[in-house]
């Protein structure tokens, strides 16, 4: 939305004929993941991207220093949690490392150098995977350290999808996140349209829309127990757990 400073220093939209234009943020709200048992879980398996070999994820991340679990969708290969469709586990604490998998096989690993990280402001992350291999950019920028041959078909997702650990009872990191969205195609010639100049925009002007997108808050319910955080393209909403009302903020990239 656009509004306009006139004269007499009302804010108001006047359609243009004031000394002053302000654009508000596109987004209003975030969620606050303040402690490692604060998560976001779907209610069903997240199915949409069985089978395929293109997978982008992006993401706008605010943090002091990022431990943890960002994200993972477990799949049907049997064994112990770290059997996921996709995944990523950032380590900003040492090793100033993100690590983007599928399949957890050593096929698809993707590593960036988080270094460029700003703390406690907002960043943008985006990771894509297909058939040219992985990359991951921090705020626009190339950062990938490890790049897979790719070419990998993505497992059967037997399980809900996890925003904030690795399964809905696990994992986690100490982080705000925005604006979340998955495609189930290769982003990265898309990367300058989708990171905008450091600031989030309509992801549905894109020319390729998300097959998932959660604003992390615009539209949000609470219940009296937990926010359910809608998916604005493919119906998967996901619920707060262990967090409180005042956890989706107007802090916003």
């Amino acid at each position: 939305m656009e509004k306009f400073i006139t004269y007499n220093g009302k804010l108001i939209n006047d359609g243009g004929t004031s000394l002053l234009k302000i654009n508000e943020p596109f987004s209003e709200f975030a969620l606050d993941f303040g402690g490692t048992d604060e998560r976001l879980v779907g209610s069903s398996t997240l199915s949409t991207f069985d089978g395929l070999q293109e997978l982008s994820i992006s993401f706008w991340l605010k943090g002091n220093v990022i431990s943890g679990v960002l994200f993972a969708n477990k799949s049907s290969q049997s064994g112990t949690n770290a059997y996921q469709q996709f995944y990523s586990l950032i380590n900003n604490t040492s090793s100033s490392i993100i690590n983007f998998s599928v399949n957890i096989t050593g096929i698809g690993f993707t590593r960036g150098d988080t270094s460029s990280l700003l703390p406690n402001k907002w960043n943008h992350i985006l990771w894509c995977y297909s058939s040219l291999g992985g990359k991951v950019y921090i705020n626009g920028v190339d950062v990938t350290t490890i790049s897979p041959s790719g070419g990998a078909t993505l497992y059967t997702a037997t399980s809900t999808f996890v925003i904030a650990g690795i399964s809905p009872i696990a994992g986690g990191t100490v982080s705000i996140i925005d604006e979340f969205a998955i495609w189930g195609s290769d982003q990265r010639n898309n990367l300058s349209q989708i990171y905008n100049n450091g600031t989030p925009g309509n992801l549905n002007d894109l020319s390729t829309i998300p097959d998932h997108w959660w604003r992390m808050g615009e539209n949000g319910v609470w219940d009296g127990t937990n926010w359910t955080i809608p998916d604005e393209n493919g119906g998967y909403n996901l619920t707060t757990q262990n967090m409180e009302e005042t956890d989706r903020i107007n802090v916003v990239p």
